[in-house]
């Protein structure tokens, strides 16, 4: 007899909802000379749970060099035409942040492959410039988001199917809604090696610029792989861009190839640098000044430190810088962020 196989046999038990039984076998793996106590049941109490409820709540402060998006002056060539437009140039603010996710799933039985699963997410931001109010309507941010679904998991693949809506409102002044599928699959041909395959369409509605309605979809490739005795890891991949808006010169075909990396390092911190590049074709131009059709190249980098105070309060920094190269000057723009603050998980 070993401790190794009562421990097993716990484990079965409490997969079975049989938590007096995995106590008994506990008793033995101790008899034995082996570890085990009421928390590790804990543990593989939620594990086997049929209802699953995660999340994470996060607060910090931040600095935007370009709240706005805009290029670097209000004085614009567009076309043959040197012109003000006035509250187009970059506006930069402090500002502070407030998020959530909240992450559930239901299966109908403990051994079920299947599960119903949901998610709701917001995100709020506000600035300290009270210009960005008056001029822009952008002082303040929102974002939700809520999806339901299925999900199936297998011994070496994972399928997830999810209708979701979002929200994104500046001041409640102006706001876009989305409606659409989403599809994530995950096949792991090895403990090391997991591919994803992902896909979503959504039907997108403008409060203000109403010819920027229509159909917006991405479907994409990536591989994600595990190395190292701390089990660090590369994502690496790309997807395809479309949309097809009301006024056909805001239409787009476009591509994103991305690159990411998490190392676990010493005293529980976790540094993840990435890079990405996005190129979107319109299919005309982006101003009526103008002839050529727009074409922009969208560089993003940076990187988050995690370090990880205990089991449910981590503090979070990042650095954000991004490029957006276009053929349209008020297009042309860059903008770098920072953020710090703590995160809760549950």
């Amino acid at each position: 007899q070993t401790p190794g196989l009562y421990s097993e046999l716990a484990n079965i038990y409490m997969l079975l909802g049989e938590r007096e039984a995995a106590e008994r076998s506990l008793a033995m793996v101790r008899s034995l000379g082996g570890e085990g106590d009421g928390s590790q049941l804990d543990l593989l109490e939620q594990l086997y749970d049929q209802f699953q409820i995660h999340g994470k709540v996060r607060a910090g402060v931040m600095y935007d060099s370009n709240v706005n998006m805009g290029p670097d002056s209000d004085i614009l060539t567009l076309g043959n035409w040197l012109v003000n437009v006035p509250g187009a140039e970059a506006r930069g603010s402090a500002g502070a942040y407030l998020g959530f996710d909240l992450d559930l799933g239901w299966r109908p039985q403990r051994d079920s492959g299947w599960w119903l699963v949901g998610d709701l997410k917001g995100l709020w931001r506000g600035y300290a410039d009270s210009a960005l109010h008056d001029d822009l309507h952008a002082r303040e941010s929102q974002w939700g988001r809520a999806g339901l679904g299925a999900r199936y998991v297998g011994s070496r693949f994972l399928l997830d199917a999810r209708l979701k809506a979002e929200i994104f409102d500046y001041e409640a002044w102006q706001h876009v809604t989305s409606v659409g599928p989403e599809l994530n699959f995950v096949y792991a041909p090895t403990s090391y090696l997991h591919l994803l395959s992902a896909a979503g369409w959504d039907k997108r509605v403008y409060s203000r610029g109403g010819e920027r309605n229509g159909g917006y979809g991405w479907a994409g490739e990536y591989a994600r792989l595990f190395f190292g005795e701390d089990n660090h890891e590369i994502l690496l991949g790309g997807r395809f861009l479309w949309g097809e808006a009301r006024f056909d010169d805001y239409s787009y075909i476009g591509w994103e190839g991305s690159l990411r990396f998490l190392f676990k390092l010493p005293f529980a911190l976790e540094l993840s640098p990435f890079i990405s590049l996005t190129r979107e074709h319109y299919d005309g131009p982006a101003t009526a000044l103008e002839t050529e059709s727009r074409l922009d190249a969208r560089w993003r980098t940076g990187a988050a430190l995690t370090w990880r105070l205990n089991e449910s309060l981590s503090w979070e920094i990042s650095y954000q810088y991004m490029d957006n190269d276009s053929r349209s000057s008020l297009y042309d723009y860059d903008q770098h962020l920072i953020s710090s603050g703590m995160a809760w998980s549950f």
